[in-house]
């Protein structure tokens, strides 16, 4: 018999709202999360627009004293998934050892790793955070989830650049007897000024050279 991926909770944190009913109903009304960039200074670069989550208050989900030791996509991960597991109902339903987290990432917490390597650069080991791998590793974030829900089956990380939601759901449904995966597939930058998001964004940029955000550009 084959095997049916049901989707029983949804969690969101994105350009277009942190949550699932605000995303949707800004998708609906045809919102765009594109928006000229204010975090960093962008005069030296060919693109001044972005999609960057918004007024997103980690302290919400995780203890104020555990956020600094989180980079943002980690962060982001929790929130998502800890939405997505109250829209499930599924705690306190679900063995643990049958209980598993997929959740696929572009990179991982690069912000730190960026962050970490120019304070090496400028300041020596001193400068170098002591968190800086168990923040920056891709599969942090899948530990961390797993960690909150006691999840104690298979968990992993998926990162296949543009295809890991596709490829963390596909993985997710061929783990060995699962009976609940929450599924986080994310790729995401974050709107706090850090010298990790004008490195990223320069990559991403070279893709094109718009400059209108589709919110303020002109009817067609």
């Amino acid at each position: 018999m084959s095997r049916r991926v049901v989707v029983t909770g949804m969690g969101a944190i994105s350009p277009i709202g942190n949550d699932v009913p605000t995303m949707w109903k800004n998708m609906v009304d045809g919102v765009c999360g594109i928006e000229t960039i204010t975090a960093f200074d962008t005069s030296d670069l060919k693109v001044h627009i972005a999609g960057t989550v918004k007024d997103f208050d980690p302290t919400q989900y995780i203890e104020k004293k555990e956020v600094r030791k989180l980079d943002p996509y980690t962060q982001y991960a929790i929130a998502a998934a800890q939405q997505a597991v109250d829209d499930s109902g599924i705690i306190g339903k679900i063995d643990e050892n049958r209980f598993g987290v997929y959740i696929g990432a572009g990179i991982g917490g690069l912000q730190t790793f960026v962050k970490n390597t120019v304070g090496m650069e400028n300041g020596g080991p001193r400068k170098v955070s002591p968190f800086f791998i168990p923040m920056m590793i891709g599969n942090i974030a899948t530990g961390n989830v797993a960690i909150r829900f006691n999840a104690k089956g298979v968990s992993l990380s998926v990162m296949s650049a543009c295809a890991t939601g596709t490829n963390s759901i596909s993985a997710s449904k061929e783990c060995p007897n699962p009976i609940h995966n929450p599924i986080h597939a994310m790729n995401s930058m974050s709107p706090k000024p850090s010298p990790a998001f004008p490195v990223t964004f320069l990559n991403r940029s070279a893709h094109t050279s718009k400059n209108t955000p589709i919110n303020k550009a002109p009817a067609m």
